[in-house]
């Protein structure tokens, strides 16, 4: 239905000479990524507010997306699959946030922290990273995984909500998750 919908966009912009004709399949598939982005952002705030978790997932957000700029990790093929696993994740990430707070949740944080360290990064093939870029993307992501952890021990130490604290800790878990399905789904690539 997206799909539709951008291909229509984009000819209505065709028509109107604001893109030129070989275009128009670049900017519907931007039109459609952008479209299923709204939704998902959309849907996003809709779940904060719901379970009450706003600032929590903002905070999930920014250790999420923090080190998944330079680790990388599991991409679904399409964007309506990574818009609904987008979703589904944040559903989880609201009805688990309880759990990762007990021996278990400690236990899962360093084991990604560890994992993170060792791996670094993974290169996509929609990335396709030389060998030099792919170093810089394991340090950079090792940095910024060291660097998150700190923030947690500090948050730890100065009595910051524990839901908040959770929803910190399951931003780096589920990126180590998707780095591993990505080794698993043998979507990594070797670098040359």
């Amino acid at each position: 239905m997206t799909h539709k919908i951008s291909i229509n966009i984009a000819y209505v912009l065709l028509n109107h000479q604001l893109i030129d004709s070989e275009d128009l399949v670049y900017a519907a598939h931007y039109i459609e990524c952008n479209i299923l982005k709204t939704i998902a952002i959309t849907l996003t705030f809709l779940i904060s507010f719901l379970t009450d978790s706003f600032p929590g997932l903002i905070l999930f957000f920014v250790f999420y997306a923090s080190i998944r700029k330079y680790a990388g990790g599991f991409h679904c093929k399409s964007q309506v699959g990574c818009t609904i696993l987008s979703v589904l994740s944040l559903i989880i990430v609201s009805l688990t946030k309880t759990i990762v707070l007990g021996a278990f949740g400690i236990v899962s944080l360093m084991l990604s922290i560890t994992f993170i360290l060792i791996k670094g990064a993974t290169n996509h093939p929609n990335l396709e990273l030389d060998l030099q870029e792919l170093i810089v993307a394991k340090r950079r992501a090792r940095l910024v995984a060291i660097l998150e952890l700190s923030v947690i021990i500090f948050a730890y130490m100065l009595n910051v909500r524990s839901d908040y604290i959770a929803y910190m800790i399951i931003g780096i878990e589920i990126n180590a998750i998707s780095i591993i399905v990505s080794i698993i789904t043998r979507q990594e690539v070797k670098a040359e």
